[in-house]
C-alpha cells in the first residue's frame, strides 16, 4: 500500500464517518422527545422535525449503501432528490432553532449536520 492509497483510505473513512455521525444528535433528539411529557409545549413540532430528520438521514444512508436509491448517476432525479433534501434539512434546522423545550440543541445539530451532508452529496455529485 502506497502513501497515496493510505491517505485516500483515510479520507474515505473520514467522509463516511462524518456522513454517519448525525445519528448521535438525532438519537439524542428522540431520547429527549421520549422522555418529555406529553403536554410539553412544542412536542408535536419536535416529533415532526424528528421524523423529517430521521427520514432524511435514512435516505442518505440508503444512498451511500446503494447509489441507485437516489437515482442514476448524473440524472435529474438524483439532483432533485439531493436538492429537495438539502432545502428540507435547511428549513428543518431553521424551524428547530425556534422550537421550544428539551432537545432543541439536538434538533438543531442534527438538522445542521444533515444539511451539510446533503450539501456535500450535491457538491460531490456535481463535480465527479
Amino acid at each position: 500500500m502506497t502513501d497515496d492509497d493510505s491517505v485516500g483510505a483515510l479520507l474515505r473513512g473520514l467522509v463516511w464517518t462524518l456522513l454517519v455521525l448525525p445519528v448521535i444528535s438525532v438519537g439524542m433528539g428522540w431520547l429527549a422527545a421520549v422522555r418529555a411529557q406529553a403536554g410539553v409545549v412544542g412536542q408535536r413540532r419536535r416529533l415532526t422535525l424528528l421524523v423529517l430528520l430521521t427520514a432524511s438521514m435514512l435516505l442518505l444512508w440508503a444512498g451511500l449503501a446503494w447509489t441507485p436509491v437516489l437515482g442514476p448517476d448524473y440524472s435529474s432525479r438524483r439532483f432533485a432528490t439531493i436538492t429537495i433534501n438539502l432545502v428540507a434539512m435547511a428549513a428543518t434546522t431553521l424551524v428547530a432553532v425556534r422550537a421550544p423545550g428539551p432537545g432543541r440543541a439536538a434538533l438543531v445539530a442534527g438538522g445542521a449536520w444533515l444539511t451539510l451532508a446533503w450539501f456535500y452529496m450535491l457538491a460531490v455529485g456535481s463535480v465527479v
